[in-house]
């Protein structure tokens, strides 16, 4: 390890002490670019754009500096051999870079390095060993080509497409191809010493260059897909070959050490098997849900009509594409406001950047957004992978009202009250459903544009709901007045039974306020005493006390009371009798009945007597009590008795005997009351 970290200082000397070489400042548009952003307004503040090989060249100006790619730039030609910035082994690594490099989803193509650079560290960039965090993002490393042949037999090399020995360094949402190789120390895809996992963070990365090592001298050699070792690296994977020429055990590895990993994988076959990464068949690999762990709704995707049907990245795509054309429009273009929208029918055209030129149906996950209310025509965005846009054309017509309906077609309304009507149109999703609301009749009433109605006075109107188009709803609106106050001409009333009385001429009754429009219903408290006809009359059916309720249409109420009267004379007194004489008041028992009713003495009626008490005639008086009036006069005989008598000697001439009645009583002598 001591040895390693002077080697690491002596490459920062080196690189300090390199040259730039002249040509780096008049570099050809040979080195220039494929794809180009041009808007200025991309360049995020604070950093640096990069449109060519020579602002690439010099980020090493200013290794703290933020750099953003504005273009693709193809290195092919001017790092070869004898090309502009070749330094006698292709590019001359970017030494100390303690930034950050955004690729912004551009390449940098055929970046060369061969023979036996003076550089330890061998990449885009070469040892990173700044204190502070440094950053590359977004970038696509593609046609790399790099054959490195040392003299020396350390094994401190480091060989990889983007960084060759990192230090705190974070690469995000990058991806590697072409071949690296290299006879002497460790051989990876994306960084190569790797500082043995020194505060490095991979994320989102994926390897496609073949990785070799050609020498078989003994040597700590080590071939990765992605790295050498790093802290942290997740959500990563490996199609690159790994070949190794030593024996090492480690020689091969589809991803390399870590101390944290995390959904790791590689194409089974193509490396030795590794225990931080997960192997996937071919199949495997071109279908999403093996790749557990990757978000596939927001970094990755898989692009199943490209030439490479495996995840790429969604900030920096492998296969991009020149232009996306809807070749075949939807079966239906045309609709009325309110309908959805489809897309069936419809088919795009796809050309990608590598020539190749698919036609496809188009998906729900293409489409943009589109609002199927606005009338008119208007352009529905369509995406395809977030690689390409374009549009399609539909156009929304207005769906006329075809009828208005109210909830109500006519009410009837208490002045002073409100009430609001609903109004629904046919069709539902017709485009223009304003409703005016507008009294057409009458002047008894006013209405709002909510439709709430405000009576105002008695009176009939007619409220219409009307739409735009003209077609309208009417309710016709009674203005009543309620009743305050019921007052009765009459709240005692008696009649007989069996008498038909009117309720007005018997009753009488006035509403206030006099304009009132109530009607009044009467109920009697109890029909078998008293019937209410028709609303009209009153019939008294048996005696008996009741109330007559009259009850307003708006619920005011007013109570007479009536009492339904029966005379006396009509009942059957049964049980009067004559009787003998006591010398006491005789109160004969007797039944005050009709039919089966039996009437009750003090309740019903009162009794009063006369000549009760000496022999003679009694009258008995039976004056009915409220409801039974009149009364029912009877008589009866109250019969001397006789005494036991016996006759003087002097004057019976038998000797006294006795003489017995033949009433079987004895008497002495007749005897009868007086009448006082």
């Amino acid at each position: 390890m001591k040895k390693l970290h002077i080697k690491k200082v002596l490459a920062m000397f080196l690189a300090v002490a390199l040259v730039v070489p002249s040509s780096a400042s008049n570099l050809t548009a040979s080195a220039a670019t494929t794809q180009e952003s041009n808007d200025e307004s991309a360049i995020p503040e604070g950093y640096t754009p990069i449109y060519d090989a020579a602002d690439l060249y010099a980020i090493r100006n200013d290794l703290d500096g933020k750099y953003i790619m504005m273009a693709d730039i193809d290195l092919s030609e001017a790092t070869a051999p004898g090309g502009e910035l070749d330094t006698g082994s292709g590019w001359d690594p970017i030494p100390r870079f303690a930034g950050t490099l955004d690729g912004n989803g551009h390449y940098i193509k055929g970046l060369t390095i061969y023979g036996d650079p003076k550089s330890y560290s061998v990449g885009l960039f070469g040892g990173i060993y700044s204190g502070d965090i440094t950053k590359i993002c977004n970038l696509g490393m593609i046609d790399v080509n790099i054959n490195i042949v040392r003299a020396s037999s350390s094994d401190d090399y480091g060989t990889a497409a983007l960084v060759g020995d990192p230090y705190n360094t974070i690469i995000e949402n990058c991806f590697v191809t072409g071949q690296i190789s290299s006879n002497r120390g460790m051989v990876s895809g994306i960084s190569g010493i790797d500082g043995y996992g020194t505060g490095n963070q991979f994320k989102n990365i994926y390897n496609l260059a073949k990785i070799s090592y050609t020498s078989d001298a003994p040597s700590r050699d080590y071939t990765q897909g992605i790295d050498y070792s790093s802290y942290n690296k997740e959500c990563t994977y490996n199609r690159g070959e790994i070949n190794n020429g030593a024996g090492n055990s480690k020689n091969g590895s589809p991803i390399g050490y870590s101390s944290r990993h995390a959904y790791n994988y590689y194409l089974q076959g193509n490396s030795a098997d590794d225990d931080q990464a997960t192997p996937l068949t071919e199949t495997q690999m071109k279908n999403s849900k093996f790749y557990t762990g990757f978000d596939f709704e927001n970094t990755w995707f898989i692009d199943p009509y490209s030439n490479y049907p495996y995840p790429q990245l969604r900030s920096c795509p492998q296969k991009r594409i020149n232009s996306i054309e809807v070749t075949k429009q939807p079966n239906k273009t045309v609709y009325q406001q309110g309908e959805n929208f489809d897309f069936t029918g419809a088919t795009l055209h796809l050309i990608y950047e590598d020539g190749l030129e698919q036609d496809v149906l188009l998906t729900k996950d293409m489409i943009g957004s589109y609002d199927m209310n606005k009338i008119g025509k208007q352009s529905i965005p369509i995406s395809y992978c977030g690689l390409a846009e374009t549009s399609l054309d539909i156009t929304v017509k207005e769906t006329a009202v075809d009828k208005v309906q109210l909830n109500k077609s006519q009410i009837n309304l208490y002045k002073g009250k409100t009430e609001t009507l609903s109004a629904t149109i046919t069709p539902s999703n017709a485009s223009n459903k304003q409703i005016t609301w507008s009294v057409v009749k009458g002047d008894c009433v006013t209405v709002d544009n909510n439709g709430t109605i405000t009576a105002n006075k008695k009176g009939t109107a007619t409220v219409r709901a009307a739409s735009a188009n003209g077609k309208y709803a009417d309710c016709v609106v009674t203005v009543q007045v309620p009743c305050i106050l019921l007052q009765l001409t009459n709240t005692n009333i008696k009649f007989k039974k069996g008498e038909t009385k009117s309720i007005s001429d018997t009753i009488g009754y006035m509403m206030s306020p006099l304009d009132c429009t109530d009607s009044v219903t009467w109920k009697s408290s109890n029909d078998k005493v008293l019937q209410i006809n028709d609303n009209k009359s009153m019939l008294g059916l048996a005696a008996g006390k009741v109330t007559v309720t009259g009850t307003t249409t708006s619920g005011t109420t007013a109570v007479a009371n009536v009492t339904v009267q029966r005379d006396m004379s009509e009942f059957t007194v049964t049980g009067v009798s004559n009787k003998y004489y006591t010398g006491k008041a005789i109160k004969p028992k007797f039944t005050v009945s009709d039919g089966s009713t039996t009437l009750k003495e003090n309740e019903d009626y009162n009794v009063t007597y006369e000549s009760n008490t000496n022999v003679g005639t009694a009258n008995i008086k039976i004056t009915g009590i409220d409801p039974y009036v009149g009364t029912i006069e009877q008589s009866f005989q109250i019969l001397p008795v006789a005494e036991e008598i016996t006759p003087d000697d002097s004057s019976s001439g038998n000797g006294g005997s006795t003489i017995t009645a033949p009433a079987k009583v004895k008497i002495r002598k007749l005897t009868a009351g007086k009448k006082k």
